[in-house]
């Protein structure tokens, strides 16, 4: 998946767009800021990456998991709304400096 990201982020640099279809979340978040959601043949949601990954009702129409780092990141009840490593050690950090 490296050498896709990698292929993806050189065509966006040169200005081209990619669209990709997939069900690896995590892929996603690691690649793009915005997502489109579609189910049953039709369009759920259209929104950047933090939009569509919390919003439980969209995940939910369609048959959609969280990218696992915001999982663990909602089941712990951590404030933020979680994407990536960096932004789940900011926010699991902060609930141990709190406590």
């Amino acid at each position: 998946m490296r050498t896709i990201g990698a292929l993806i982020e050189s065509l966006k640099k040169s200005g081209k767009t990619v669209i990709t279809i997939t069900h690896d979340m995590q892929f996603v978040v690691n690649n793009f800021d915005r997502v489109v959601v579609m189910a049953n043949r039709r369009l759920v949601a259209d929104d950047d990456k933090r939009s569509i990954f919390w919003n439980q009702p969209v995940l939910d129409e369609a048959n959609l998991k969280q990218p696992y780092l915001s999982e663990l990141a909602r089941d712990l009840d951590l404030d933020n709304e979680v994407l990536d490593l960096p932004e789940f050690v900011e926010a699991f950090s902060a609930i141990r400096t709190r406590h």
